[in-house]
């Protein structure tokens, strides 16, 4: 019988979850969850899971798992016990915010966040400014999200 939420942990249909073998490069959806036994247990339950493409564990299916647990070469079924839910990063975005008022902002953000982070700057090279001095005090570091948004920042600890 299939099922959108999990009976034994607090997984749902359409989480991002990553394996706890794996690490955080292994990044999947889940589709839906089974339970072949009928006992509500973590070792009894699976979730079908799809592989996202184009990551380091794109194909996963294909040789990690048996052929009972394999539906194609990105998706496939897992122990539910194996799976974590990844948390979105938390944003605070200060577009709209004046100068004055961003020390304290980012402060009560910075104080009660879980790392990493994003911090929404603009294009302000003196909101980057003030933003960067406060990372440099709670002696964490700080990058532009990529190459192509330089008004965003990465937070991360050192």
């Amino acid at each position: 019988m299939h099922h959108s939420k999990s009976r034994v942990k607090e997984l749902s249909v359409g989480d991002l979850v990553t394996h706890a073998l794996y690490g955080k490069e292994w990044i999947g959806i889940i589709i839906h969850f089974v339970n072949e036994s009928g006992k509500q247990t973590l070792h009894n339950e699976k979730a079908l899971v799809q592989i996202q493409p184009n990551t380091k564990f794109d194909g996963f299916f294909k040789k990690k798992v048996s052929d009972k647990n394999k539906v194609n070469d990105n998706l496939g079924f897992i122990t539910t016990n194996w799976l974590f839910k990844l948390e979105m990063m938390k944003v605070l975005n200060l577009h709209g915010t004046k100068h004055p008022d961003v020390d304290d902002k980012v402060r009560k953000f910075l104080n009660f966040v879980e790392l990493p982070c994003e911090i929404v700057t603009g294009n302000s090279s003196k909101m980057k400014r003030i933003v960067k001095s406060i990372i440099e005090e709670y002696s964490w570091q700080c990058r532009e999200k990529d190459s192509h948004n330089f008004g965003s920042l990465i937070i991360t600890e050192k």
